[in-house]
């Protein structure tokens, strides 16, 4: 079986959100943001313990009071079910995420603006890459869902114009450098960037457009493996529904 495709898929979306080390940068800096601790635990490499204001955890859904543990190691949290791996699925990440996310976009608290602006010598338009987390349903029996980081990018000043992969990547992996724009100028361009009609209906294109890929994916990993000879229950696996796009992060460049 070919899974180029899929290695490819995962190391995309490992550039997008980053690795395991990335997604604990993430948690230690939103951990401490909102009054908490992540701190090794003694003896252990790799493994960290969480502290959490029981106020931020009932807003973001999880209860654990004052014990728990994490790890960025995956052998160590299929082995011991009393800790956590650092993940997306992980519902202290996620909530962490959904928190930190709705919060920098809302003009009612004191970091609203700190999602990313920077410069680049690549660009002569001012351009703006967004992270998305696109969820599907999969049709099979029983149903399952999936998800994954994709990427888009676009002309801040005319959203019809997309960024090719091409070009979108090239952006975001090239050298940059501090904008130095004022605050009042990079809110301003935040505002345009998360303007609901264009965004909203950039987020449904982006989705349909991955779900299309995927589905010819799948078909034609089936198509591969009926011409092996490979017997597989593989009934609904390419019946797939978007059910979720939301924004993770947005960059403007």
């Amino acid at each position: 079986i070919n899974l180029d495709e899929v290695e490819r898929r995962m190391h995309l979306t490992k550039e997008a959100i980053g690795d395991d080390k990335t997604l604990y940068d993430f948690l230690e800096g939103a951990i401490r943001l909102y009054s908490g601790q992540i701190n090794p635990l003694e003896d252990s490499e790799g493994i960290f313990q969480v502290v959490l204001p029981e106020k931020i955890q009932k807003e973001i859904g999880v209860n654990f009071k004052d014990s728990y543990k994490i790890t960025t190691n995956r052998e160590i949290s299929a082995k011991n079910s009393d800790i956590e791996g650092i993940n997306l699925k992980n519902s202290l990440v996620s909530g962490l995420i959904e928190k930190v996310k709705n919060e920098a976009f809302s003009e009612r608290h004191d970091f609203y603006g700190r999602t990313a602006a920077v410069s680049s010598s690549e660009i002569t338009d001012v351009s703006v890459i967004f992270n998305v987390k696109i969820r599907y349903v999969v049709n099979t029996e029983p149903k399952s869902l999936m998800e994954e980081i994709a990427q888009m990018g676009i002309e801040l000043f005319n959203p019809e114009v997309k960024l090719t992969e091409a070009d979108a990547n090239k952006l975001w992996h090239s050298r940059w450098k501090n904008h130095e724009k004022s605050e009042k100028y990079v809110q301003k361009h935040l505002k345009r960037a998360l303007e609901p009609y264009h965004l909203d209906k950039l987020l449904v294109e982006l989705g349909e457009k991955r779900l299309k890929i995927i589905v010819k994916e799948r078909r034609n990993m089936i198509k591969n493996l009926k011409e092996q000879g490979v017997a597989a229950d593989m009934e609904g696996i390419d019946d797939i529904e978007v059910v979720g796009v939301d924004l993770l992060t947005l960059t403007i460049i």
